[in-house]
């Protein structure tokens, strides 16, 4: 129902059956406008079986020679557990592609956080904002994680803000790590016990392959 609405097909007083035909005539009409639909699932390893299974259910709906709807699911690892799982082996055959987010390296830390400083505004002075000794101070306590990475800079920033401080420093770096309780050796072990987060794209195209 929430997809339905979210593409402007009526879903008030529909029961399922009726709102899978309406869905679909709407698909089908995208199709001939040679136009795909994607339904993007954020937190996807939250999902419980039955509603995998459900999801699964859409990438029937189809035409003789390919998919109507792409599905993108996005989640922690335990997705993958759960699409590895007897339970799921239906939605499994039909994963046309994973991939998988590995953390950001040094030099990739450093050119999101200026990038984001670039279209917060900061422009020519993007790269003057982080020292590289804090920079290197983000990356050991983040392990590359993205948003560890906008944690500890966001904190960083109202910190040095309140110093009066035009440049942040790893000093404040370690400061702010220790207000968040970040333990790099114990955050470590948990990042190596838990791959990074996958992304899986399901219901590709060919019937055959479905």
């Amino acid at each position: 129902q929430y997809a339905a609405r979210d593409m402007g097909v009526p879903a008030v007083g529909k029961n399922k059956g009726e709102l899978l035909a309406s869905l679909n005539q709407f698909l089908l009409g995208l199709h001939r406008q040679r136009s795909t639909a994607v339904i993007v699932i954020d937190e996807a390893h939250l999902l419980s079986w039955e509603l995998l299974e459900e999801i699964r259910l859409l990438t029937n709906l189809e035409t003789s020679n390919e998919k109507l709807l792409q599905i993108v699911l996005i989640g922690q690892p335990e997705l993958d557990e759960k699409l590895d799982s007897q339970n799921l082996r239906q939605l499994k055959q039909r994963i046309a592609l994973r991939s998988r987010l590995e953390p950001l390296t040094i030099r990739q830390t450093r050119e999101y956080i200026e990038r984001r400083l670039w279209f917060a505004g900061a422009k020519q002075q993007h790269t003057k904002i982080f020292s590289p000794a804090s920079i290197e101070a983000i990356q050991k306590y983040s392990t590359g994680i993205p948003r560890l990475i906008n944690i500890i800079a966001e904190s960083a920033l109202i910190t040095s803000y309140a110093l009066k401080h035009t440049v942040v420093c790893a000093e404040t770096i370690e400061e702010v790590a220790r207000d968040l309780c970040l333990n790099t050796s114990a955050h470590k072990k948990e990042v190596a016990g838990h791959a990074p987060a996958p992304v899986v794209i399901a219901s590709k195209t060919a019937v055959g392959a479905s």
